[in-house]
């Protein structure tokens, strides 16, 4: 899989670039939204960076273009072969039908994606939310060029719309005899009565089934189903809710995300409570205190490495992590315990310090 670096953009009372470009694409938000030309507006503290497209909370956000995916708890960015490339944030962080900001990523994002991987123009990416420091449901969007940040406007004026996803699976069978077929990936399983639930693949919602002996042998058996990727789609061939059909999907994104390696553990903090390298604990206490002092919204760039951003609400962090890495700042979003650090462990800000080949990463969530 390909590693790409989330793309930075500047946080400054300083002009925005005003280069009018259209790159071709479709509107990121499913049927369209409202929206006004908002780049390089003076909002006080900062120059706005996108433009904000203003849906109903899980309105279904899709890929612009193709390219190559990366993503972290509330935002995506895509980049293209090209050297352009968006970012879009305030995907949804709370639980369907609620307001509790304690959604897991299955209801912020499709399925099946893996960072790193390539997405299709239209595929489904997840859903609008108002998280972080959004003041009502919408996808903030940003344009990225190879040298920086561009105005969106003329691209989403210009943008198609589309009804519906694109589809990203393989050509399958149509169901018959009065079967209707479910797409999506597994989120549990109970071996001993045979229930299947699955995260749909064109909607936030979960759905249980049973499986036939014949479905469960499809599939290969109840220690498959077990060891399944979360991102590899199962289509189910039902009547009902009683599987009699089940096929593993062929997908651009089936590939599981690696495993924490044992030697680069990833060290929850508490407070003050730091482990290991003693020179990294001074770095990480130090990057520690600079975290619970922001109150506001502020970018953070030490050496050569754009750290950030950081939106704090308080100044008490509700968890937070060190990751002692070796490398450079350019191969720190390659490794694969920061992939999986910041797609399931819930983390939405970043930051640290780099010095003599050795990188410590803060992730923090407060």
């Amino acid at each position: 899989m390909a590693r790409i670096l989330p793309p930075i953009p500047p946080y400054t009372k300083q002009p925005l670039p005003m280069e009018r470009v259209t790159v071709p694409m479709v509107f990121p938000v499913l049927g369209g939204a409202n929206w006004r030309p908002s780049y390089n507006e003076d909002w006080k503290t900062h120059r706005h960076t996108g433009c904000d497209l203003i849906a109903p909370k899980l309105t279904p956000v899709i890929a612009p273009f193709a390219g190559v995916l990366g993503f972290k708890p509330q935002t995506f960015w895509i980049v293209k072969d090209d050297g352009w490339g968006c970012l879009g944030t305030h995907l949804n962080d709370d639980t369907p039908g609620t307001s509790d900001n304690k959604s897991s990523i299955d209801f912020m994002f499709a399925p099946n994606l893996v960072p790193g991987e390539r997405v299709k123009e239209g595929q489904l990416i997840g859903y609008v939310g108002d998280s972080g420091d959004a003041d009502g449901p919408h996808l903030h969007f940003e344009l990225h060029g190879p040298d920086g940040l561009r105005d969106p406007a003329p691209s989403l004026q210009q943008a198609r719309r589309l009804r519906t996803p694109l589809s990203t699976l393989s050509s399958l069978e149509q169901p018959t005899n009065g079967q209707s077929r479910t797409d999506g990936c597994v989120r549990g399983f109970d071996a001993a009565t045979r229930r299947l639930t699955l995260l749909l693949l064109t909607e936030p919602r979960r759905v249980t089934f049973t499986l036939t002996e014949a479905a469960l042998k499809a599939l290969g058996g109840a220690s498959a189903i077990t060891a399944l990727s979360r991102s590899r789609v199962v289509s189910l061939y039902h009547r009902n809710k009683t599987v009699e059909r089940a096929v593993l999907a062929s997908s651009a994104s089936n590939s599981s995300v690696p495993r924490t390696a044992n030697s680069q553990p990833l060290v929850r903090l508490s407070g003050s409570a730091l482990s290991g390298d003693s020179a990294l604990t001074r770095c990480a206490a130090a990057e520690l205190a600079q975290f619970s002092k922001l109150s506001s919204p502020r970018w953070i760039r030490t050496g050569s490495m754009a750290l950030g951003p950081l939106r704090m609400r308080g100044t008490k962090l509700k968890q937070a992590a060190i990751l002692g890495l070796t490398g450079t700042p350019a191969t720190l979003f390659s490794q694969d315990i920061v992939q999986e650090a910041l797609r399931y462990s819930g983390f939405t800000r970043f930051g640290g310090a780099v010095g003599n080949g050795r990188i410590v990463l803060i992730l923090a969530d407060g």
